[in-house]
């Protein structure tokens, strides 16, 4: 009996209630054109069905691994654990309430290859729940239309196509480029994993092309109300992301301070805003404690933020909310 091959590609899925999402999410992954993959569903101690669909999948698909917590440990947690098993040179993140398209590990693995490439860049569409991938396609991968980049960092908040978006699940990555790198144990985990690999200053390509079909969950942490706790996950996020700019070359440590500082703290500041008023106090004082941690750290800075902002960011570190 011929052994089996070595994946080349591991796709890491955390699985938490999303029965109903999870058959269009696994079979996207059997729809892939390019077949020498390995699916690693993380089950967090899903609560519904999910448990009884991934067997089903598992014994159906060798291809397919089911990996069981005992006690839920959120989204990083699951990420990390799905990290810790995979066998393949290359990594990809996909959530159980999304979908891929069919060609995404063909076109990025050989556009990876062509150009010896650490990372390949991808976009992502916003979809309906009941939205249904295309389970055929026939581009030649030469055909997807793309860019080569050797300091991927400066791309991460441009406007337009040539962009790199700060989610996990938008991208591959060669194994290598995330040795040493976890999941923090916190929620909007993305934004900080995501700029600690682009400051190792991978050989990236960035596609144009729509890849990964987001869902727009109702359910999501993004829908939910905002939280004082959610603002100090983002102020850790932030500090992660200070603490990994030590050893990076000025250029990217001007960039964190003048574009992703901004953008993460006008996301907090617009969050608060469109809180209930009843709400939003002790979202102020959360905010006010996260700036003057920040404050401390010494990545508080002018650069970057519009004056006004700015403005009400002073007023919250004198008031304290």
């Amino acid at each position: 009996m011929s052994k089996p091959m070595t994946p080349e590609v591991s796709v890491i899925v955390p699985i938490y209630n999303v029965e109903r999402y999870l058959r269009r999410c696994v079979d996207s992954v059997i729809a892939q054109t390019y077949s020498n993959w390995e699916l690693l569903c993380v089950d967090d101690n899903s609560p519904d069905g999910c448990a009884k669909l991934l067997a089903e999948y598992a014994g159906n698909d060798e291809r397919i691994r089911v990996l069981s917590r005992r006690t839920n440990g959120g989204l990083s947690g699951a990420r990390n654990m799905g990290m810790a098993h995979a066998r393949g040179k290359y990594i990809s993140f996909l959530d159980a309430d999304d979908s891929i398209h069919p060609q995404l590990l063909e076109a990025t693995r050989a556009l990876s290859i062509q150009h010896d490439a650490d990372v390949v860049a991808y976009r992502y569409e916003k979809v309906a729940e009941d939205f249904e991938p295309p389970l055929l396609a026939e581009v030649q991968h030469h055909q997807w239309k793309h860019k080569v980049v050797t300091n991927p960092l400066q791309y991460r908040r441009r406007r337009g196509r040539w962009a790199i978006q700060c989610s996990a699940c938008t991208m591959l990555y060669k194994r290598e480029v995330l040795d040493g790198l976890s999941f923090a144990p916190i929620l909007f985990e993305d934004y900080p994993y995501i700029v600690k690999v682009l400051l190792r200053r991978p050989k990236a390509v960035i596609m144009q092309e729509l890849l990964y079909y987001y869902t727009d969950n109702r359910e999501s942490i993004m829908t939910r109300p905002f939280l004082p706790e959610h603002i100090a996950d983002y102020g850790l996020g932030l500090a992660d992301v200070w603490d990994a700019c030590k050893e990076a070359p000025e250029e990217d440590r001007e960039h964190v301070l003048r574009e992703i500082f901004p953008d993460i703290l006008k996301q907090v500041l617009n969050r608060i805003r469109r809180s209930p008023q009843k709400s939003q106090p002790p979202l102020w004082r959360e905010f006010s404690t996260v700036l003057r941690q920040l404050d401390a750290l010494g990545c508080l800075q002018f650069r970057g933020h519009k004056i006004t902002r700015w403005l009400r960011y002073m007023k919250l570190l004198r008031s304290g909310g």
